[in-house]
């Protein structure tokens, strides 16, 4: 029997993002955040696994991105035929490479929202094996929403600053939350799910159910708090709620002549909301599939990874301007688009890549180009940027405003 083992490690990075629009009014018009990761692994048993990982972040633009808090924390235990894991951890459903309609547990942080950093939830998951078949069982006791800004000085709220009200005219616009129409966070907000995977005759393929809530709000309601007319200034809560939703799915993935093949549908049955609400919010089906394939034979560099795909969601646009939609426009901001990256490897220290996303229907459309170099194993310099278009009427093109240029340094301890 071996001695237990302690691994520590650090996780340090550094980035700079400046907006190419500047800083009108309120809103940041630059980027500078520290964040640690440190972490530990502790082996008291050959079989289990104890992890712990927090984040320290600090920007020192953007208040509302300073955190801490645990990135991972849990034990896993490994045994022959079956898996357990409890705590906060990242689970990750479906094979697509972005847009994926079946990773139902994974939580984002939209305060900005081209970045969408992902992030753990606390569940426990456990893992059965027997033969080429997996069964994944998942509960996650509390529920946890994606991280959603209202804050005026961030760039991604999508909020009017300015709106014409009857007897009043123009007024200016400012914005409170009011959280109390989130499930609570006690037991009877948990989710569940399964899913089922297997391979045969070069085949893999997954089935998967959700049971649990909308991680983004389902629907924002907009009231008027008060109204200064002389001021010409009105104060609007915004009330986000979150509805229970049963999510059915599957995936699948295969290479042939030398191409990936891969995809993955669900289907979401939701409830109804409330009378009077301006969207629609019907049961819908998301898809997305597409190829990659991986260049070697390259007469400059080692080589060139591509990879498109095509994704749809058939829940219908909702009328009316993006600002004034209560059910929440982040759920379902294309009916019809296409993704697509590449990734040029010039060595082992030099990439170059692209990642894009078209709107097939509306036009919208970001780009985003970067290269990395990694001067020694532990280091990693990236220098991209990120390119939005589209009419003001568009989810993307309400953003254009916001290209920027970025830089990152991090280092592994």
């Amino acid at each position: 029997m071996e001695p237990p083992t302690i691994r520590l490690g650090l996780y340090l990075e550094f980035e700079h993002f400046s907006y190419l629009g500047g800083a009108a009014g309120k809103l940041v018009g630059h980027r500078n955040a520290l964040t640690a990761i440190p972490k530990v692994d502790w082996t008291p048993l050959e079989s289990v696994l104890l992890h712990l990982a927090l984040t320290l972040r600090k920007d020192f633009s953007e208040e509302e991105r300073s955190r801490v808090y645990p990135y991972e924390g849990y034990v896993n235990v490994e045994r022959e035929g079956w898996s357990a894991r409890v705590g906060r951890q990242f689970i990750t459903w479906g094979r697509a490479d972005t847009l994926r309609p079946t990773d139902v547990f994974k939580r984002h942080d939209l305060t900005d929202l081209i970045e969408d950093r992902e992030e753990a939830i606390d569940a426990v998951k456990l893992d059965l094996v027997r033969g080429g078949w997996t069964l994944e069982s998942v509960w996650a006791p509390v529920f946890d929403p994606d991280i959603v800004s209202f804050r005026p000085e961030n760039r991604w709220t999508g909020l009017p600053t300015q709106a014409d009200l009857p007897g009043v005219g123009r007024v200016g616009l400012t914005f409170r939350e009011d959280r109390t129409q989130r499930p609570p966070a006690t037991l009877g907000s948990g989710q569940v799910g399964a899913r089922l995977g297997g391979s045969a005759r070069g085949w893999d393929f997954a089935a998967m159910y959700y049971y649990g809530y909308d991680r983004i709000p389902t629907v924002i309601r907009r009231e008027i708090t008060t109204i200064d007319p002389v001021a010409r200034d009105a104060t609007i809560t915004l009330v986000p709620t979150h509805q229970r939703i049963h999510v059915m799915g599957g995936d699948f993935a295969t290479a042939m002549a030398g191409w990936g093949i891969r995809g993955e549908a669900a289907y979401t049955l939701t409830r109804d909301v409330a009378g009077g609400v301006q969207g629609i919010n019907d049961p819908y089906l998301r898809f997305t599939g597409g190829v990659d394939r991986t260049f070697t034979r390259l007469p400059l560099g080692e080589s060139l990874l591509v990879v498109l795909q095509y994704a749809l969601d058939t829940e219908p646009r909702p009328r009316g301007p993006l600002t004034q939609q209560e059910v929440d426009p982040r759920l379902h901001p294309f009916r019809h688009a296409v993704t697509a990256k590449s990734t040029w490897k010039y060595d082992e220290f030099i990439r170059l890549s692209a990642k894009g996303y078209v709107n097939l229907e509306q036009g919208d459309f970001v780009i985003q180009p970067e290269i990395s170099w990694q001067p020694r194993d532990a280091m990693m310099l990236v220098v991209g940027g990120d390119v939005i278009g589209g009419r003001r009427s568009t989810f993307f093109g309400q953003f254009r405003d916001n290209d920027r240029i970025r830089f990152r340094v991090s280092y592994s301890f």
